[in-house]
Formats: structure tokens, C-alpha cells, sequence
């Protein structure tokens, strides 16, 4: 649904890179880029520590990897319960909460359509590229799949989720990331260390200053940055991440529900900010800040501010002209 093989922020660090001693690691996850910045000398340690546990994650979370929950739960016949993880049972609590709190906008059951455009992990290749969008009539014969209560039955007793269609599937894509991070604490401890998973970034025990890309500059330059605070995460949500081109059309992969289309409401960026979200059940925030940023680019400016602001997060929104809204006390400096 969202957050593709680049980053969307471009982290700025405003003292030399870290404190006296210092660490930084990359590995590749979640089809994606993590990087661990870590002070002190068991940098090296935790940002293993840290792969390790988010690779552990992706073998049970994610849509591709053969033998994974959601593989499985994808690939099943309909009325055939399949029995899944603690961890799946609550990224689908989490995922019909926000689908409800969003009116929808916020939909894991879109899955079939992102595949359908090509903007699958197992499709999608490069940013930019040459490519036939699907017919209004292929997007048309699947909407009715993105019914998410309809389509599934989830049984938190037996720990199983059942299809109610054979063509039903589930991607956490637009919330696994932010959960991830947010499950990091004991890892970390009271380390200095700020991690950041293709886009979605989270600080431990120290304020960092970030920068939001420039939705519209290829990722060389940053449109602005702010203060993140620890505890804090930043999830966003853009139309440059993925996306390919036809007929002088561009066609990104964050699809509103309703439509099967790529959303298209003048919001070209939406990132959110948070170390608590109000009114939520679950206490994981990085999670809801992912699936935020991506209810927001679907909802549109008024219903997506009113959506922020019912949740009391942070938010910068840019609009397709450049101009850009920011959302709660946040120390947003324009560059």
C-alpha cells in the first residue's frame, strides 16, 4: 500500500554524527534499507540485534515470504481457517481500527488492486519506469474485495483468519514497518540510537533533527526539517516512492479504496509525527503513525486534517504546488 524501496526522509544530524564513540549499519529488510545509528560502543551489537529482530518479523508479516502468516492467509480457499501468530492477530486489530477510524481511507484489503497495478513487492521494479495502468474494468471486478470486514473472519480464540473469498488478501505493508520500530525499546534500552526503516524513523533516549525529502527533487534535496523527539516517530507517505509513468500520466501506488485508483486529492507528501496517539487501543504509536500517513494521502486535506487533529499527532502535508500545511506544536523550519 505504501513505503517503497526508498527513503523518504533524509536524516540530518545536527552535531558531529553522534557523541564520542558512535556506530552506523545498514542491512536490507521489509524490501527495504535499515540504517542504525547508534552512540556508544555496542552500536555494532544493537544494530544487529536489531536486523535480526525485524527479519524475524518480516518472515511472519509479509505478503511474499513463503510460509509467512499473510502468505499463507493469501493463498488459502475461502471458509478454510488459517492459524496465525499473536503478532498477525494484532497488526489486523490495529489495521480494522484504523480502517474504521479512517472511514475506510485506510484499507489492508486493497491488496488484490496494488497487485493488479504492479505495485506489489513481487512486481514492482524501479521508480519511473514505462507501464500500462490496469482497465477501469479489471479495477472494477475487484473492488468488492476491499469489503475488510466482509472478507475476512478473524478468530482471536483459535488464532485463525478465514477468507469469505478465494480472491481475499491482506498486505500490512502501510503499518508492518512502524509496528516493527515500535517494538524495538528492550533492544535499544537506554542507548542513544535513532533507526530508520525505509522511511519510518524512530529516536531512543535522545532529540534528533530530521528532514522531510522533497517529494518533487529526486530525493537531492530536503524540503524542510524539525525537531524528533525521544520516543517519537515519523512515518511518510508520498507519491514518488512508487510509481511509473504512461501516456505522459504518473500513477503512484498509494491507491484510494473506493476508486482501486491511485489517490488523487492534491496531497503529494504526508508525514506524521507521535510518541502517543489519543484514542487508540493498541500503546504501539510508531504503528498508527505509519497507517496515519497513509489515511491521510487517501482522505484529502479537510477529512485528513480532521483525522489528525481527532488523534492529536504531528503533520506536515505537502500539495502537488509545493505549498504544505503543518499540524500540531512542531518545530517545522521550511529549507
Amino acid at each position: 500500500m505504501k513505503k517503497g524501496l526508498f527513503l523518504s526522509l533524509i536524516l540530518i544530524l545536527t552535531l558531529a554524527l553522534l557523541v564520542g564513540c558512535s556506530s552506523a549499519s545498514d542491512f536490507y529488510v521489509f524490501g527495504t534499507t535499515l540504517t542504525v545509528k547508534t552512540e556508544g560502543t555496542q552500536g555494532k551489537k544493537i544494530a544487529k540485534a536489531i536486523y535480526e529482530e525485524l527479519d524475524g518479523y518480516e518472515s511472519v508479516i509479509s505478503p511474499v515470504v513463503e510460509g509467512s502468516d499473510l502468505y499463507k492467509v493469501n493463498n488459502a480457499e475461502k471458509d478454510v481457517p488459517v492459524s496465525v501468530s499473536d503478532m498477525t492477530l494484532e497488526l489486523y486489530k490495529i489495521s480494522l481500527e484504523m480502517y474504521n477510524l479512517s472511514s475506510h481511507a485506510f484499507n489492508p484489503s486493497v491488496y488484490p488492486i496494488v497487485k493488479l497495478w504492479g505495485f506489489d513487492a513481487d512486481s514492482f521494479v524501479v521508480a519511473g519506469q514505462t507501464k500500462q495502468p490496469p482497465t477501469d474494468e479489471q479495477i472494477n471486478a475487484l473492488l468488492y474485495l476491499t469489503d475488510l470486514e466482509n472478507m475476512f473472519v478473524v478468530d482471536y480464540t483459535n488464532k485463525t483468519i478465514t477468507k469469505k473469498d478465494s480472491k481475499a488478501m491482506l498486505d500490512f505493508g502501510a503499518v508492518a514497518k512502524g509496528y516493527s520500530l515500535g517494538r524495538l525499546n528492550s533492544i535499544v534500552g537506554d542507548k542513544k540510537t535513532i533507526v530508520d526503516l525505509g522511511g519510518n524513523i524512530i529516536g531512543f533516549n535522545k532529540d534528533y533533527t530530521v528532514g522531510i525529502r522533497n517529494p518533487r527533487d529526486n530525493g537531492s534535496s530536503v524540503f524542510g526539517k524539525f525537531t524528533l523527539h525521544s520516543g517519537e516517530s515519523i512515518s511518510t507517505s508520498g507519491d514518488y516512492q512508487r510509481y511509473y509513468e504512461y501516456n505522459g500520466v504518473r500513477y503512484h501506488h498509494i491507491l484510494d479504496p473506493n476508486t482501486g485508483k491511485p489517490a488523487d486529492k492534491n496531497i503529494i507528501s504526508v508525514s506524521i509525527i507521535s510518541g502517543s496517539i489519543e484514542g487508540v487501543q493498541n500503546e504501539n504509536s510508531a504503528a498508527y503513525v505509519d497507517a496515519i500517513s497513509t489515511a491521510v494521502f487517501v482522505l484529502g486535506k479537510d477529512a485528513g486534517k480532521a483525522l489528525i487533529n481527532a488523534l492529536k499527532v504531528k503533520a506536515v502535508i505537502i500539495y502537488s504546488d509545493l505549498t504544505y500545511d503543518v499540524c500540531g506544536e512542531l518545530d517545522f523550519v521550511r529549507l
